[in-house]
């Protein structure tokens, strides 16, 4: 009698266990799938993200390139704004900046009554 009580009781507890591991197996069943479908909704937001941000950078260079064709980049001086001053205080004509420094004739005749001799 003792032996099929001890029987019983082994079989009961065998079958809680599996029942439990079953129980068990079927809620990580459920966790994976909500991670694997968590994993894709951020997959397809992350492409998402990436085409917006494709199309906007090719606006952003149209953009800049409308702005370039509207208003092209200063051109530099040949020789450099630093050399105007020096020019015109050794006595340069409004003309010779202009050459030498690539100015503006409005640029060159500030200049030149800046740092002209005696601030003509």
């Amino acid at each position: 009698m003792m032996t099929t009580l001890w029987l019983v009781l082994l079989s009961t507890v065998s079958l809680g266990g599996m029942v439990a591991s079953v129980l068990l197996w079927r809620g990580s069943a459920r966790v994976l799938q909500d991670l694997q479908q968590r994993v894709q909704a951020l997959s397809e937001q992350g492409a998402a993200s990436r085409l917006r941000l494709d199309r906007l950078e090719v606006e952003m260079r149209a953009v800049l390139e409308r702005t370039r064709q509207v208003a092209p980049p200063p051109a530099t001086a040949p020789l450099g704004a630093d050399l105007a001053p020096r020019l015109a205080a050794a006595g340069a004509s409004t003309d010779e900046l202009m050459r030498a420094c690539g100015m503006t004739a409005d640029e060159a005749e500030l200049v030149r009554r800046l740092h002209g001799r005696g601030g003509e």
